[in-house]
């Protein structure tokens, strides 16, 4: 039996709330207005300490909620639902998710697996679901939802059709288990470990091995599988008097673990499991999945199976291969002692690859425990034999300390202030075939020295300004009005940048919705964790499946995607989100006036579609005659009125890109196209607002001296000129390879130490050659050349595109992955490298 749909009534009661106005049955609960939002929907109100859910309450009703859950303290308490809306007041709201998380636990009657302990809960519950994938269907947390919130969500969504649940549970301060204990009521347990994780408010470890062993303080409970070696989580269950299974090789054991010698199988309670690579420091979480399934009958040929297709969690313990033959090992989600142990030992134990680097930011929440885990830290770090450490920030300095008081030298040691300086150090001292652990508290985001790593060793770095993207935005909005929406275009990778990282900070702006030109694109963001619309603008017939699956928004520009669209929803039960595209003169993609207005009919019709935008492309808005553009809009506005006169109710009404945007009010209806434009790079007959975000730099590979008549380059189309003297010329690190196009031989230039310096025959694959004689200071190799600046003096993208007979869209979608991209800037005090 599913928990939903929930009569209003009954959920009331089951929240003991005071329940105002009427609505249809509740269908699904949601606790953020920036996500679809539907008729059936109940917005819980949650409170933090820097906002309170209250305040979104009117916004929830109008982008389509059903009804609101409030606290009965917020002033929005006091006044009635709108019309057709319900309200429910209660004391807490925190306690009322939970309370129906817990009757949605209740309905479903299959086995539920808790998993606790200080760290590798998420790596534990995918390792398990893997290992009971192939013959069970399986419902489990997603990503790492441990806290009081991410449980009770994941209860409210498990799969009534699922064999098994698999709940991950996590706690930071005493008190909080009893209450996920309530939600979960787990059928079977595991406990990890007791670690160092959140010392600053367990205070110890036996603290934290009592007040997580909570979880599975019931006597019908079948079993908790505990390693054997963890002895304080087997001494607090068992004084709890919880049914311990202890798993491992000692005489204690109660599920006998035996290794083979070269780790490729392992016998478990006397079954054989052929295992895939698994590194050195999960083989213990290894054993108790397949200990695990073996309790829930899972029979040893689909858990091989299962364990073959696991693959690590994003950043812990993450295995991938730059480009250039760099091993990575990204284990930057948590830290702790324990885990740092793991990932030392997962490093040391492939002794293929080349030299190890470490590096290693501070650990969080531990408190008082801090110095003590730092210096446990430091030891392990000399003890596993790297070449050099890295460390992030001032306040990981102790651990260096006690690594070079354990053996490490100190010359093996690099400080680095941040996430940029300790990707350069990398990029300077890392070669190919090298291995690289990236470690610290998730606060650190050392992940992004992995992204960095990944991009490139090359010397030619794209600069991309965060602060001046987020005033772009907030000039924007200034210029269309604060009331209508805006929905940044993150296509093309973010027009050669970075669609994630821009894509972020647009959501964190306030952007109300993304657009991308495939499917994939807007994939690689809902797995990003954006939660936002994502419209995704050009759709092939076999990439809808996805649309369905990752909830993305559709753009509709054929008639039969209608009812294929439909079809595919009905199929998994699910609603799907469409924007009708009208061709009101682009002549590219969108449906004519009269076959859109028939698809708008066929979408009404379908249960499962939900006309969410009406929508069309402004073709010349960038032009100074308005004429077209003035007759694009009237076209449109008589669409949208036909539409609406058929039935369509579109939360979005959206035509104008960024000259639309800024050149023709009348164009920006209720939401409104952004993407060169927020970059700074958009081309306006009135001139452009905005600021470029991009600045390209890269160096000098050599110099030297030619003399009058000298060839340079391919074909010898330039030599120095006779009379001129001899000329300096440099070879910079830039070619058409990076993007930097070859329509610039002998037309383009750079800057070297703010004197503009030409381009000097022909652009090479990985190369080009300037002439810097007009330097007033000796350039050298290594010095620092803009290729693309926004400063005074500078070679603008704007400029070198015109020269290059293209325009800045191409330039930039063209700077090649070889670039590394360095996000600068503070955003919400947060610094991004």
């Amino acid at each position: 039996m599913a928990a939903f749909p929930l009569e209003l009534s009954a959920l009331a009661n089951i929240v003991h709330g005071e329940c105002s106005g009427g609505c249809h049955a509740i269908k699904r609960v949601v606790i953020d207005t920036r996500i679809p939002l539907q008729q059936g929907d109940l917005f819980v109100a949650l409170a933090g300490e820097r906002f309170d859910g209250g305040d979104f309450v009117e916004s929830a009703w109008r982008q389509g909620a059903s009804a609101a859950l409030l606290s009965k303290t917020h002033p929005r308490a006091q006044t009635p639902p709108p019309k057709g809306h319900a309200l429910i007041v209660v004391d807490d709201t925190l306690e009322a998710l939970q309370q129906l998380a817990a009757y949605a636990r209740q309905q479903f009657h299959k086995p539920v697996v808790a998993i606790t302990g200080s760290n590798g809960k998420t790596t534990v519950k995918e390792l398990l679901r893997a290992a009971l994938g192939q013959s069970l269907q399986v419902a489990a947390s997603p990503l790492s939802w441990n806290s009081q919130v991410g449980v009770a969500m994941t209860l409210l969504q498990l799969d009534p059709q699922a064999d098994v649940a698999l709940i991950e549970c996590g706690i930071s301060k005493p008190g909080e288990m009893q209450r996920l204990k309530e939600m979960v009521q787990p059928t079977h347990g595991i406990f990890v470990n007791v670690g160092d994780a959140h010392r600053e408010t367990l205070r110890d470890a036996q603290t934290t091995a009592r007040e997580k062993s909570l979880l599975f303080q019931d006597p019908t409970l079948a079993a908790v599988l505990v390693p054997d070696t963890e002895t304080l989580a087997i001494e607090a269950l068992s004084a709890i008097q919880s049914k311990v299974l202890r798993v491992g090789s000692t005489p204690q054991a109660a599920v006998k673990v035996q290794w083979a010698q070269d780790f490729q199988h392992v016998v478990v309670d006397g079954h054989r499991v052929q295992l895939p690579e698994i590194p050195a420091g999960l083989r213990t979480d290894v054993v108790l999945c397949i200990a695990m399934a073996q309790k829930l009958n899972v029979d040893t040929a689909s858990i091989t199976r299962g364990l073959a297709s696991w693959s690590p969690a994003p950043m812990r313990l993450e295995m991938t291969r730059t480009p250039h033959g760099v091993f990575i090992l990204n284990d930057a989600y948590s830290a702790d002692p324990e885990s740092f142990d793991v990932a030392l030992r997962t490093l040391s134990a492939m002794t293929s690859e080349g030299r190890a680097f470490a590096v290693v930011g501070p650990l969080a929440q531990l408190g008082k425990a801090r110095a003590a885990a730092h210096a446990r830290v430091g030891v392990a770090v000399a003890h596993a034999n790297v070449h050099r450490l890295i460390l992030v920030g001032d306040d990981a300095r102790d651990i260096a300390d006690a690594a070079t008081g354990a053996g490490l030298a100190p010359e093996q040691v690099i400080y680095a202030k941040n996430v940029a300086d300790a990707a350069m150090a990398l990029d300077q001292h890392v070669q190919r075939g090298d291995r690289v652990l990236i470690k610290a508290s998730r606060p650190e985001r050392l992940e992004r020295v992995a992204e960095l790593l990944f991009s490139s060793f090359g010397p030619a770095i794209a600069h991309i300004d965060l602060e001046a993207l987020a005033a772009n935005l907030d000039k924007l909005r200034a210029i269309i009005g604060h009331d209508i929406a805006v929905m940044p275009v993150v296509k093309s990778f973010g027009y050669g940048l970075d669609s994630v990282r821009l894509g972020r900070l647009y959501v964190q702006r306030g952007a109300e919705a993304l657009a991308v030109a495939y499917a994939d694109e807007g994939v690689t963001l809902r797995e990003q964790g954006i939660s936002v619309p994502i419209l995704v603008q050009n759709l092939l017939p076999h990439e809808l499946p996805k649309i369905v699956s990752h909830q993305l928004s559709a753009e509709v520009i054929d008639p039969q995607m209608v009812h294929a669209l439909d079809a595919i929803a009905r199929a998994q039960n699910a609603e799907v989100a469409v924007h009708i595209k009208v061709d009101t003169g682009m002549g590219r993609c969108g449906l004519l006036p009269t076959d859109a207005l028939d698809t708008v009919r066929a979408a009404l019709q379908s249960t499962s579609l939900r006309i969410e935008g009406l929508m069309t492309h402004l073709a010349s808005a960038d032009e100074p005659d308005p004429a077209f553009t003035l007759a694009q809009i009237e076209r449109f506005e008589a669409f949208v009125a036909q539409a609406k006169q058929l039935g369509a109710r579109p939360r979005w009404i959206h035509a104008a890109n960024t000259a639309g945007s800024v050149r023709f009010p009348t164009s920006r209806y209720s939401m409104v196209r952004s993407g060169i434009g927020l970059l700074g790079y958009a081309e306006l007959p009135d001139g452009n607002p905005f600021t470029p975000v991009l600045r390209l730099t890269t160096r000098v590979v050599t110099a030297k001296l030619l003399p009058e008549g000298g060839p340079v380059g391919y074909g010898s189309t330039w030599r120095v000129p006779e009379g001129a003297g001899p000329r300096r010329i440099a070879v910079v690190a830039i070619g058409y390879n990076d993007g930097y196009p070859r329509h610039l031989s002998n037309c383009g230039w750079m800057t070297v130490h703010g004197v503009a310096c030409p381009v000097v025959g022909r652009v090479c694959m990985d190369v080009t050659m300037i002439d810097v004689t007009d330097v007033p200071s000796r350039v050298e190799a290594g010095d620092e050349v803009v290729v693309y600046g926004s400063r005074a003096g500078e070679p603008t993208l704007q400029e070198m595109a015109e020269r290059a007979g293209t325009i800045a869209y191409e330039l930039l979608t063209r700077i090649s992955p070889r670039v590394r991209r360095i996000f600068v800037g503070e955003i919400s005090g947060q610094t991004a490298g």
